[in-house]
């Protein structure tokens, strides 16, 4: 059995973890975002470190608050790493679980998207956590 396997069985998430802080940024280009992101246009906010501990990278987390809904897009993968690759995501003082999202993939990057926002702030900190 694959460790990525055993993890799962344990009820443990298949892949990386981080615990960081956020500066969330905003932008209202093409919509109304909180938070961070790096892909695309409109870029924004930082983040402390984007690397989790498998070395796979959190590329965008933010709000898109006239949606509403809320992104997490994580890259580096050379295959499709599944829904369950991790079991909550924390963003704020919001917690949501990977099996709540809408899931894609394509290109090395995984994309959650959940119909509700995380609640990033215009500006300032906000604790992230991926589990």
């Amino acid at each position: 059995m694959s460790f990525a396997a055993r993890q799962m069985v344990q009820g443990m998430p298949a892949g990386g973890t981080i615990n960081t802080t956020m500066t969330s940024g905003n932008s209202s280009v093409g919509g109304t975002f909180r938070g961070f992101k790096t892909t695309g246009s409109p870029t924004f906010g930082s983040i402390t470190s984007n690397l989790l501990s498998d070395g796979k990278t959190i590329t965008d987390f933010y709000d898109e608050t006239v949606a509403p809904d809320a992104v997490l897009a994580i890259s580096g993968f050379t295959s499709n790493p599944g829904q369950a690759y991790f079991t909550t995501a924390k963003g704020n003082a919001t917690t949501k679980t990977s099996a709540s999202a809408t899931y894609g993939y394509a290109a090395g990057v995984a994309t959650w998207t959940w119909l509700s926002n995380f609640g990033f702030p215009t500006s300032g900190s906000a604790v992230v956590q991926i589990s």
